[in-house]
């Protein structure tokens, strides 16, 4: 991966972290963000993106983005409240873990 590439990976990383710490996207998407930012940074083993790769795994059911079109309404009513109530469980964890991930984004120079 080019040093451009890596650039643009890390400068969606603190996007995302910086949007979830604002509220502007919530945690099931920022945690989608971060992970697939962790695989194109090249950072498998950086314990400061686990939160965020084990909160994508117990979320990974709910559709966001444009699949939604392909749902039925009311499968996605009951999705939209398990997720909301999934988010309320993993906020806390989530702002803390974006804190200190997002400290680090910032620290990196490729």
């Amino acid at each position: 991966m080019s040093s451009t590439q890596k650039l643009q990976s890390l400068s969606t990383l603190s996007e995302a972290l910086e949007l979830l710490l604002a509220s502007g996207i919530g945690v099931v998407e920022a945690s989608r963000i971060v992970t697939s930012s962790r695989v194109a940074l090249g950072q498998e083993n950086n314990p400061l993106f686990i939160p965020f790769v084990g909160i994508d795994s117990e979320t990974d059911q709910f559709p966001l983005g444009s699949v939604r079109e392909l749902w039925a309404p009311d499968a996605l009513v009951s999705y939209d409240q398990e997720r909301e109530a999934a988010e309320q469980h993993y906020t806390a964890w989530a702002m803390e873990s974006a804190k200190a991930l997002l400290a680090w984004a910032h620290s990196q120079e490729f």
